[in-house]
């Protein structure tokens, strides 16, 4: 009798050559472990050791399991899974299981051809031993080898115990026996890459275990899959990611769970998080990559139901997050017999493609439209399971876009703006089966007619809802109004745009006055013209002459001095919202304009009225009365002058306004007569004899709606005018400038909030990456904090020890005084306060700029002063400050025309003082440095000098800006009279 011979290479065809690609091959792992029953997946990709690692906290195998199912190809034991009692973990429900076939375990080989396999078994006994094997691929490719040639190297570990070093050389001392006993069926190139790939293999896996979070075997149970070295493929599926478009990576494992509706529908967690070469994290599909049940609530219209059997849908449908309406969708080809696809759930959210059609917050609707662009689509779960490969945009089976392309109006639904779920069982639809490769379902009977009830769904959507012709307006209504509220929010920004363009220009202007002193030459130049009117009167002989030279000049005093004040003086418009940064430029030219005013303008008034009334007592002798009339008599005719300059220009503005308001009553009226004399015309033209009554009566119900249509729009915009017009009397009356002032109170908040969307939005980024950077950190944080804390008593007993402490530890405070603004850590440093003298202060900032201060040539000086000065103070509170400033003084050097570059440190009793001879800080800038987000820097983030004075606040000290001025040398105060009492504590960590 003969036998059938099964070669190696059948489990390479079976495997790799069957499987897409290596994402898909990632999926049936993650499949694998939810039906393991698996909690959370992980994948780690060094790329600098080309390694992938795969964890699970599953139930795992123990080494029977190992040897008789997962070795074993087209095993039975998933055949009847799904009805068979088998063992479930305390606290869960029995999961359908997705494997069926046996040979997704086959697909290890895709990823790479080495895979160093970990499992411990959870079962009603309690946890297994480990169970440890390697494979190397590469055997199964070769021809003229029987699966019974090759040996699989299998060893049991004692529980709680990871592979040493010792127990992977013997593992791979096993594959190299393996591969010599096959003698000349293995080439010299394939055991040459077999060899090269096992020497790669040098790691013990408890060293990498013990710095990655999340599943463990030394604790738990699951399966782990270290694979070494990968197909070079997989960073290429990892990298091909661009704004408008997923990697591959992401294309197929987002969403393997559903996450978009939250609670029950996240069976199984997944991440998968790229190390790159320069050591940072990229998460690609954990988190918030994918839709969250927030992004699902807040989208524009909501649609949710069920298919029958007879694929008849019945849900609710929300427009603009209105109240839901039941609708029922009618599928015209059951004739009256079951699907073979069996009843479905469908639930998705839709987002409008502009944000003026939109009711998603502004600061949301960026990153959602990015979602939907790269990700959006319509998924499907089978038991809570994405089946692959819906969702993705090259899989719009359901024809949504090409529907689209052909008409939008008619369509309406854009494929990337949809983001949901189509959900199916395995119980109720059995013969939507997928294909080998999981490259879908199979195009039987029962998918074609899933996919005809959803297409028909979809169209009748659209006829019911979301056309001009739909029977429910609901959508156009507020859409409209969406538009019309964009559109009067555009004309407002355009009528208010020249003039916030145009204050600004001026607040521009007048700070570049000030810093080039063009107000003080002024003021000197009428101060000399005045002097010589004078000198010269003092020469005239004729007393009347005299007289009226000297009201002449003392008119013309008071009227340069006039037009140097309206220089300076500018006026807010009125009406009109600004930014925040232009609201802190008016505050600082308001400071400016009243210093100016008290410095400036005042003295020399009086300055020149007494020299004025000097010269009159000594050779003119008029009465002062007769001066004061003299001036007041002008500043009547002045005052005059603008008066009736400004009454015609608000009268041309109003006669304007009424030839408008005309035109637009007469525009109005006109348009709605023509309209009602159109349906009287389509009357006349209509024969009604050979209408029946019922059809007459529709015909009048048509005429009637015209005219009414034709009045609602008239009265609607005519009503709002009046309105307008009742408004503005009423603000006349009230003094509130036309409403203005509210108006424009409510445009700054609204500037104000928009402003900080953009400040905030990257960096609530960056929280959220430190958050990242806190959950792996923290244990690095407690060992840090434990060395230390050992290090210690060896430093105080060691000379030459206790410098390096002190610096280990005050970086250590320095570096987790910044991580605290940012996001809280489990456990602060206790830190202790010390007397700190600034010989102290200076070696620390030698240590940590030394090379710059060398490199750009720049001296650090500091005086006797600043070396003795002492303040008591937490060094990770004061050293961070100093590096703050000196760091910006290093950058703003590097611009200054100076040869003789310099930074000074001195103190005062007030404090510390640094200072150098770089450019000065304007004075528009001197009460904004220290807000948060302000900075000049090109690629600066303001938070330096905000964050050094919140730190030295909170521990009783301050920050200051002694002098401002962009031809003044900068110099800041630290202060160092401490308000609170700084309380010693220890280093040690404490609960």
């Amino acid at each position: 009798m003969a036998k059938m011979k099964v070669r190696a290479r059948a489990v390479d065809m079976l495997g790799r050559q069957q499987i897409t690609g290596i994402p898909t091959a990632i999926h049936e792992l993650f499949k694998n472990a939810h039906d393991a029953y698996a909690d959370n997946v992980d994948v780690d990709y060094f790329r600098k050791d080309e390694l992938f690692i795969l964890r699970d906290d599953g139930i795992g195998m123990s080494r029977n399991d190992f040897e008789t199912k997962w070795l074993t190809l087209g095993t039975e034991s998933k055949v009847n899974a799904n009805t068979e009692t088998s063992f479930v973990p305390r606290g869960k429900t029995r999961r359908v299981t997705m494997g069926e076939k046996g040979i997704g375990r086959l697909a290890i080989a895709t990823i790479g051809r080495q895979v160093l396999v970990m499992t411990r078994a959870l079962r009603e006994n309690g946890l297994s031993d480990l169970t440890v094997a390697l494979i190397h691929w590469k055997l199964f490719e070769i021809p003229g080898i029987d699966l019974s040639d090759i040996d699989i190297p299998i060893l049991d570990i004692p529980a709680g115990q990871l592979p040493s070093i010792e127990t992977i050389n013997s593992l791979k001392a096993s594959i190299k026996t393996n591969v010599t006993a096959l003698g000349t069926k293995v080439s010299d190139s394939d055991a040459q890459i077999i060899d090269d790939d096992l020497n790669k293999l040098s790691f013990s896996p408890d060293i990498i275990a013990n710095h990655l979070a999340g599943p463990s075997l030394t604790n738990g149970s699951g399966t782990h899959f270290y694979i070494l070295p990968t197909d070079t493929i997989l960073q290429n599926d990892i990298d091909a990611e661009s704004e408008d478009e997923a990697s591959n990576i992401q294309k197929m494992l987002l969403g393997f769970s559903n996450t978009m509706f939250g609670g029950s529908q996240i069976v199984m967690r997944t991440s998968f998080k790229d190390h790159l070469l320069n050591g940072a994290i990229n998460e690609m599909i954990g988190g918030e990559t994918f839709f969250t049940p927030e992004e699902f609530d807040i989208a524009d219209q909501h649609v949710e139901g069920s298919f029958d059997e007879f694929g008849q849908f019945t849900g609710k449908v929300s427009i603009y997050h209105q109240p839901e309406k039941s609708h029922v969708i009618h599928w015209p080809n059951s004739n009256g017999m079951k699907t073979a696809c069996g009843p479905f759930k469908i639930r998705f959210a839709y987002l409008q493609g502009e944000p003026k059609e939109s009711l998603v917050p502004i600061d949301k609707y960026g990153g959602l439209f990015a979602k939907g662009t790269k990700f959006g689509g319509l998924y499907i779960y089978r038991d809570g399971v994405r089946v692959l490969p819906y969702g993705r945009a090259d899989s719009d089976f359901l024809e949504i876009e090409r529907r689209r392309s052909k008409s939008a109006s008619d369509a309406f639904f854009s494929y990337r703006r949809i983001f949901g779920a189509i959900e199916i069982t395995h119980d109720k639809n059995p013969l939507l089966i997928e294909k080998a490769g999981r490259e879908g379902f199979r195009e039987n009977i029962a998918f074609r007619q899933m996919k005809e009830i959803l297409i028909n769904f979809l169209k009748q959507l659209v006829l019911d809802f979301f056309r001009d012709i739909s029977l429910d307006s609901e959508f156009f209504d507020i859409k409209n109004e969406l538009k019309r509220e964009a559109e009067l929010l555009k004309k407002r920004e355009k009528l208010v745009s020249e003039r916030k363009r145009s204050f600004s220009d001026a607040l521009n202007k007048f700070f570049t006055k000030l810093e080039k002193g063009e107000f003080v030459r002024e003021a000197n130049f009428i101060r000399e013209l005045i002097h010589k009117e004078l000198e010269a009167i003092k020469e005239i002989a004729d007393p009347n002459l005299a007289a009226n030279e000297l009201l002449k000049t003392e008119s013309l005093a008071k009227e340069k001095i006039s037009s140097l004040v309206t220089d300076i003086t500018l006026s807010r418009p009125r009406g009109v919202g600004m930014s925040r940064n232009v609201i802190a430029d008016w505050d600082s030219y308001q400071k400016n304009k009243i210093k100016l005013d008290e410095e400036l303008i005042r003295p020399l008034e009086k300055e020149l009225d007494e020299l004025i009334t000097h010269i009159n007592d000594s050779h003119v002798g008029l009465n002062r009365r007769v001066r004061v009339a003299h001036q007041l008599d002008l500043d009547k005719k002045l005052v005059q002058r603008k008066g009736a300059a400004l009454k015609r220009e608000v009268n041309d503005q109003l006669s304007l306004f009424q030839s408008e308001l005309q035109d637009v009553l007469t525009g109005k009226l006109k348009s709605l007569n023509t309209s009602v004399a159109n349906v009287l015309i389509d009357f006349e033209r209509s024969s009604t004899a050979e209408l029946s009554e019922k059809d007459l009566h529709e015909k009048q119900l048509g005429w009637e709606g015209s005219i009414e249509q034709a009045l609602e729009e008239t009265e609607s915009y005519l009503s709002g005018l009046r309105d307008q017009m009742k408004d503005l009397t009423q603000s006349l009356q009230e003094g509130d400038m036309l409403g203005g002032e509210t108006l424009a109170a409510l445009e700054n908040k609204s500037e104000s909030y928009k402003e900080q969307v953009d400040r905030y939005f990257e960096f609530a980024q960056v929280g959220m990456a430190l958050g990242v950077v806190q959950h792996e950190f923290s244990t690095t944080v407690k060992r840090i904090k434990s060395c230390i804390s050992d290090l210690r008593p060896w430093a105080e007993g060691t000379t030459e020890l206790n410098p390096l402490y002190s610096d280990i530890r005050h970086n250590f405070e320095h570096l987790e005084s910044y991580l605290e603004f940012f996001t809280p850590l489990n456990r602060r440093l206790h830190r202790k306060a010390k007397d700190l003298n600034g010989q102290e202060i200076v070696r620390y900032l030698v240590d940590v700029f030394e090379d710059r201060l060398n490199r750009h040539e720049i001296k650090l000086i500091t005086t006797l002063n600043f070396s003795a000065h002492t303040v008591n103070a937490y060094p990770s509170t004061i050293l961070p400050v100093f590096v703050n400033l000196v760091d910006n003084a290093i950058h703003w050097l590097n611009y200054a025309n100076n040869d003789n570059k310099e930074i000074y440190l001195d103190a005062t009793d007030e404090g510390y003082i640094v200072s150098n001879n770089g450019p000065g800080i304007a004075h528009r800038d001197a009460d904004q440095i220290f807000n948060f987000g302000v900075t000049r820097k090109s690629n600066g983030r303001g938070m330096g000098l905000y964050i050094s004075r919140e730190a030295l606040n909170r521990d009783g000290f301050d920050l200051k800006l002694l002098t401002s001025g962009e031809e003044e040398n900068p110099q800041f105060l630290i202060t160092t009279t401490n308000k609170n009492s700084i309380e010693v504590e220890d280093l040690d960590e404490g609960e």
